[in-house]
């Protein structure tokens, strides 16, 4: 049997797209309890791959998304399955006057906004903006996910509306 590049693309493509699809378990033998998963409960990616595996383990990621600038895996609103949404409960900044402000940042698997990663697009008074950059960190999200239970990170632009 003779294996042509297209057709090792294809297998490959296929192993990347079942190694998250509600694997059992994604570790490796001689893993502890901590980063084993639950017999019966679909495993995911690691949150951070990169300090999230540790020696002699193959790193697993869901296939498609991005990588940042410290190697971790992120998806796109149109890359999730059900994207991250806001709680009802989660605080919202503080109406100081009237206007917009887009505002951009990562969601973790937590449903936290990642410090750090936020940054203001466009906003209509420096005040909003300040609003929003001090609400962010106490805002909580439902996490996206890219299949049901395997929670990614997601890349959130988000407008902020003051009336």
């Amino acid at each position: 049997m003779t294996i042509t590049r297209h057709s090792a693309l294809m297998l490959l493509a296929l192993c990347a797209a079942t190694a998250c699809a509600h694997a059992v378990s994604s570790v490796s033998h001689g893993a502890d309890a901590s980063t084993a998963g639950a017999p019966g409960v679909p495993s995911c990616p690691p949150a951070n791959p990169v300090a999230d595996t540790t020696a002699g383990q193959v790193r697993r990621f869901s296939p498609g998304g991005h990588l940042d600038r410290q190697g971790r895996q992120f998806f796109y609103e149109f890359e999730v399955a059900r994207t991250a949404t806001v709680h009802k409960d989660s605080p919202l900044p503080a109406a100081v006057g009237q206007g917009t402000v887009l505002a951009q940042f990562m969601v973790d698997t937590a449903g936290r906004v990642e410090p750090g990663t936020w940054r203001i697009v466009r906003a209509s008074d420096s005040t909003l903006a300040h609003a929003v950059l001090a609400a962010l960190p106490t805002m909580r999200f439902t996490p996206a996910e890219q299949h049901a239970g395997c929670r990614v990170r997601q890349f959130v632009q988000m407008p902020f509306n003051f009336r």
